[in-house]
């Protein structure tokens, strides 16, 4: 159908809010002077978590934050006048959700008509701040497993010292015990009891021993390299 001018006849005020009532992209809300709800679109539904038939009849002030509720009383009440560029107005959730909606406010009669849509550069920022937050926490989870690892490392380097320290405080215990001695040949009787010289039980205890002559022995063994 077009008009007299030649371009399509306007739809019909009905009609246009029959598409803002199903529309999924924008918000549509219409409000009674006194402040109550009289009709609401599926995303109003959707983003506020409240069946339609509880938000109709409901008041407004109700789905909004509260700087943004003084400003929706004085345009109902006629003290201010709708502002002719879009405004930007909070809406809280049953599960306390803000969503902030640029928004375009209409008299309809003695009702005020509010249409919304998400504010694009608010939803940027929000992506934007999600991103760095996403990114610094893979960076926290990269850094924390470097440090499990070395404290894994370290574990085990300690783990090992101690054992050491307790195999080696062990042989030092058994040295300081009384152990017998052979008056001839100088062995000793181990726990195996088997019989073997000091030399060897230092050395299958893995106790370290360093070799040399003590005076006496280097005396004599001068003297005999010095013999012709």
């Amino acid at each position: 159908m077009t008009s007299s001018s030649g371009g399509p006849d306007p739809l019909p005020p009905g009609a246009v809010h029959t598409l803002l009532e199903e529309t999924r992209v924008l918000l549509y809300l219409r409000v009674a002077q006194d402040g109550s709800i009289r009709a609401v679109n599926r995303m109003l539904v959707r983003w506020s978590g409240i069946p339609e038939s509880d938000l109709v009849g409901t008041p407004v002030l109700r789905l909004l934050v509260e700087d943004d509720k003084p400003r929706m009383k004085r345009w109902l009440e006629g003290g201010s006048t709708l502002p002719s560029e879009p405004t930007l107005l909070n809406f809280v959730s049953v599960r306390h959700e803000v969503h902030t909606l640029r928004c375009r406010l209409f008299g309809h009669g003695d009702d005020v008509v509010v249409v919304g849509e998400p504010d694009v550069e608010e939803d940027r920022t929000v992506t934007e701040e999600l991103l760095l937050l996403n990114n610094e926490l893979s960076v926290l989870s990269r850094e924390s497993a470097r440090r499990n690892r070395e404290l894994e490392v370290a574990r085990r380097e300690l783990a090992e010292t101690l054992a050491e320290l307790e195999n080696s405080y062990w042989h030092m215990q058994k040295i300081q015990e009384y152990m017998p001695v052979c008056m001839r040949c100088g062995k000793m009787k181990t726990g195996d009891s088997e019989w073997e010289s000091l030399l060897e039980y230092l050395r299958s205890n893995e106790i370290l021993v360093s070799h040399g002559y003590c005076p006496a022995c280097a005396d004599e063994v001068m003297d005999e390299e010095s013999i012709p």
